[in-house]
Order: C-alpha cells, then sequence, then structure tokens
C-alpha cells in the first residue's frame, strides 16, 4: 500500500479503495434490486390475500341479505328456526374457512419473504403446505 507524505497526526492516504466497497455501478446497486424484488414479493402476496377476502366478503354480503327474505317467507316457527340455524352454521363454517384460507395465504407471504431474503433458518415458516384458495 502507497502512502502519500503525511504530517505528524495525520492518517496516511491510500490510493486503494477500501475493502467492501463496489467495484462498479452494477454492484452497489445490487442491495436496491435484493430489496426490490422481496419488495414485489410480498406486495404480491398482500395482493393475493385483499383479492380473496373481497371476494369472500362479496358472496358472504349475499348471503346475508337474503336471509330477511328467507325469514320473511317462513311458514312456520320450525322452518324460521331453521333458516336461522342454517344461516349461523354456514356463516361459521364460511369464516372458518376463510380464514384457513387467509392463514395458508400468509403463509405463503412469510415464505417469499424468507426467500426474498434468502433466510431459511425459520423452519417453522418452511413446514407446512400451502393449498389454493377454495373460492
Amino acid at each position: 500500500m502507497s502512502h502519500s507524505p503525511r504530517k505528524h497526526g495525520e492518517h496516511p492516504v491510500t490510493k486503494e479503495e477500501p475493502a467492501g466497497w463496489p467495484q462498479s455501478a452494477a454492484e452497489m446497486w445490487h442491495p436496491v434490486a435484493d430489496a426490490m424484488q422481496a419488495w414485489s414479493a410480498q406486495y404480491s402476496a398482500m395482493t393475493a390475500a385483499s383479492l380473496e377476502w373481497s371476494r369472500f366478503l362479496s358472496r358472504r354480503l349475499q348471503e346475508d341479505f337474503e336471509l330477511p327474505l328467507r325469514l320473511a317467507t317462513s311458514r312456520c316457527p320450525e322452518e324460521y328456526w331453521k333458516h336461522c340455524t342454517d344461516f349461523w352454521q354456514k356463516l361459521a363454517a364460511d369464516y372458518r374457512d376463510e380464514f384457513e384460507t387467509l392463514a395458508e395465504l400468509g403463509t405463503a407471504q412469510a415464505r417469499a419473504g424468507y426467500g426474498a431474503h434468502g433466510n431459511r433458518s425459520d423452519q417453522s415458516v418452511r413446514s407446512g403446505g400451502v393449498t389454493a384458495a377454495r373460492h
């Protein structure tokens, strides 16, 4: 390493770049490109979850709006209560299934984030299977 003349107390000036500095402009942008790729994967996963939730709510609201009509056309108390019971059982099953689907999408999002960052140390994220949305 060559040094220029220096006065007492000054640090030496080197003609070489310090170790760890990018050697080219392309190398300098690798962290930015990696971050954009990770963000893109996260954004895609969030968009998928948002679309799934919107579609679910649309389907559920249609069924919710149909309940008063069914109740109004009931011919006896037993039929009225059957409509109520069927409605609440289906509602519970629908929400259970939807939350399961959203959890699977969240797992996929976590995997996309870990994969983009190259972090494979979390075995719990990688252990489960993700299935396609049911609806």
